[in-house]
């Protein structure tokens, strides 16, 4: 799987205020509203608002992604590397990632 990344309007994560400005996904690199995205910091995931701003995704959405296996699988992987990665961090800087 190739991840095409794209640039976009700085925003921050709904849940704990980091910045993003571009975005990472297979297939078309733009995210449009509706998109589930990831926060490279404390690995939730929000909904690309109409705006381009990041919400915290509704019980309906939730549910739906958890109903979407692909998906659901893809958020799991992703936060499992980013847990590595974390980890990874804390061993070797001897310093806590921000969450």
């Amino acid at each position: 799987m190739t991840l095409k990344t794209a640039r976009i309007a700085a925003t921050a994560c709904p849940y704990c205020g980091y910045k993003i400005d571009s975005a990472s996904r297979p297939g078309r690199s733009q995210p449009i509203p509706g998109d589930v995205m990831m926060c490279l910091n404390c690995a939730k995931m929000s909904i690309m608002g109409d705006a381009g701003e990041l919400r915290r995704p509704t019980r309906e959405e939730v549910e739906e992604i958890k109903q979407d296996a692909e998906l659901d699988l893809e958020i799991a992987a992703y936060r499992a590397t980013l847990t590595a990665a974390a980890t990874d961090y804390e061993k070797r800087t001897g310093k806590r990632w921000k969450r």
